[in-house]
């Protein structure tokens, strides 16, 4: 199989050094999805890419890629990844396959939080959560966009801005679980918002993550103690809770 030749620079820029797994290839209309495996000697990388699914791989860039996972100490890579376990990019559609039957679609799984180009790089606090969340039958929603032009306009008269928002309500709406996370580098308006629309209609759907540092962490815990949400302080609280809830759900 011949991959992008965009994909061998990415891997280049990275240093790294060798497949030795190809986690997955399979095709869901409209995209094709890779997911690769790459080790070098003090840490494991992983790759997801969509590519149009009317194209041939080998022509075609890809549309985006949610990037290089933390390895943990080797804790995510240790990891066998569901095989209901998917990651869906805004603006895709995430819609369940009409050939799934009801008892084995996985939970869906929305990721709130900051998006800057400070977190468009080959790390950011999506790819991490879900590099530990792999093992369960879940499909995130994550709305991070490595393909966002920051010269796009905030306006409702610009239909790309228009498709991101509309996607992320959809999002939040269809989802059984939205982690919110508040970054303690920035107020958030966007996260407050989104965590505000989903707290007052179904309140049982969030996981709050809210660093102490937080500049708005009073106003949070006061709204996640009216509506009965746990704030929680790491990464590692949210893992514990959506394997608790995930589950549970069985």
């Amino acid at each position: 199989m011949k991959f992008p030749q965009n994909l061998y620079r990415c891997l280049r820029e990275s240093q790294v050094t060798g497949l030795t797994e190809t986690l997955e290839h399979r095709t869901v209309r409209p995209e094709v999805c890779i997911y690769l495996r790459f080790r070098t000697s003090k840490r494991s990388l992983e790759y997801n890419y969509s590519i149009p699914h009317r194209s041939p791989l080998a022509t075609r860039r890809p549309r985006a890629t949610i990037g290089v996972c933390r390895n943990h100490h080797d804790t995510t890579s240790q990891l066998s990844r569901h095989p209901l376990f998917s990651v869906i990019d805004a603006p895709a559609a995430f819609n369940y396959s009409p050939h799934q039957a009801p008892d084995t679609r996985p939970k869906k799984l929305f990721l709130s939080g900051r998006i800057s180009p400070s977190s468009s790089g080959p790390q950011t606090w999506q790819d991490e959560l879900t590099a530990r969340l792999q093992h369960l039958p879940l499909m995130i929603l994550n709305p991070l966009r490595r393909d966002w032009d920051s010269s796009w306009e905030a306006d409702i008269s610009f239909p790309p801005f228009v498709e991101q928002v509309n996607w992320e309500l959809d999002g939040l709406e269809a989802a059984d679980i939205v982690v919110v996370y508040f970054s303690p580098t920035s107020d958030s308006p966007i996260t407050l918002l989104e965590f505000g629309i989903t707290v007052a209609e179904k309140a049982e759907k969030v996981i709050c993550w809210c660093p102490e540092q937080y500049s708005k962490r009073g106003n949070v815990e006061i709204v996640c103690g009216r509506r009965g949400v746990r704030v929680l302080e790491s990464i590692d609280e949210v893992v514990d809770e959506v394997n608790r809830r995930v589950g549970s759900q069985k």
